[in-house]
């Protein structure tokens, strides 16, 4: 079955891509042994598929990069999905001695490890992403979260509470294991501007929470002042544990812990304060009060624990 889906895969069918796509997702352990002949039939598309290359895999990535393959992006993103030994020190060295054609990229070859949920900080890797990941869904107990305190700097609107959780519930202690995060943590943004500048917001273990100075004046300001009030969700379905699958990749619905899934490219946040890279801890979409989807895309959610910062980015296709 699998052999089939790679040769049809290698001719650009739409249906074996998305099938391979999904055991990569769902069973990883039953594409691993055919990677290495999905690999030679040239299908690097998409490179999540490559999670659970091994060793030899990975040592001929880093081979063809080193000799200057022209496909030096898809192979930079396949290695940073890979991860292991084989990769990160492939990155390390990559870092001084840049490969061919790494100044025709856009960044810097280990930056790609982002791409991945890693990077390399003070000479360690470190890990941008939760392994757990549970679904947000509406609380039954309090439906409608009415509008937070204060406004937006800019257009003036009420202040939408992107999510509020506690690490006193276990589900949201698992997913933030990553950050340090302890006690309630609620998020505020400004649910027009954030379509147009990360918004940065302080946050406290009591659950305060507020826009920090450090956004930046959005590219457009909206004139509505009224938002529709929001869904407030809670923890619910386990979606992914690191014995489930690869460990939990690509969230694409509304979840708290995980890799995120995202619609552009990875666009992990440097706190405002330390310039450290931001963790990732979750992803919401908005729904009114009757579920129905506010707009079009997602917002992703940021923070640094130890400087009491959050971030939203907004992507959207």
């Amino acid at each position: 079955m699998i052999t089939d889906l790679i040769v049809r895969a290698a001719a650009e069918e739409s249906e074996a891509e998305y099938e391979l796509e999904r055991l990569a997702d769902e069973t990883p352990s039953l594409l691993s042994p055919h990677l290495p002949d999905l690999f030679a039939a040239g299908v690097l598309y998409p490179v999540k598929l490559y999670r659970t290359a091994g060793d030899d895999l990975q040592r001929a990535v880093v081979a063809m990069i080193d000799d200057g393959a022209s496909e030096l992006n898809s192979l930079l993103l396949i290695l940073a999905h890979t991860r292991g030994p084989v990769a990160e020190s492939a990155f390390r060295r990559w870092r001084e001695q840049p490969p061919p054609g790494a100044d025709e990229l856009f960044i810097g070859p280990a930056d790609y490890m982002r791409e991945g949920g890693w990077i390399l900080e003070k000479g360690r890797v470190r890990e941008l992403c939760g392994q757990t990941a549970y679904s947000l869904e509406p609380d039954t107990d309090r439906t409608v979260e009415p509008p937070a305190q204060g406004e937006c700097t800019w257009c003036r609107a009420p202040l939408w509470t992107v999510i509020d959780v506690d690490t006193g519930d276990r589900r949201v202690a698992e997913a933030l294991a990553h950050t340090g995060w302890s006690g309630r943590l609620r998020i505020v943004t400004c649910q027009g501007c954030h379509a147009y500048t990360t918004v940065y917001s302080t946050v406290s273990p009591d659950g305060s929470s507020r826009l920090s100075d450090h956004s930046a004046e959005p590219i457009r300001i909206l004139d509505d002042l009224s938002p529709p009030v929001t869904l407030r969700k809670v923890p619910k379905e386990l979606l992914t544990t690191p014995d489930m699958s690869v460990g939990g990749w690509d969230m694409t619905v509304s979840s708290i812990g995980g890799y995120p899934g995202w619609i552009d490219d990875a666009e992990y946040p440097a706190c405002p304060v330390c310039t450290r890279t931001m963790d990732y801890i979750g992803l919401e979409q908005a729904q009114d009060p009757e579920g129905e989807i506010i707009a079009e895309g997602t917002t992703y959610l940021f923070l640094d624990a130890s400087c009491g910062l959050a971030a939203t980015v907004y992507q959207q296709t």
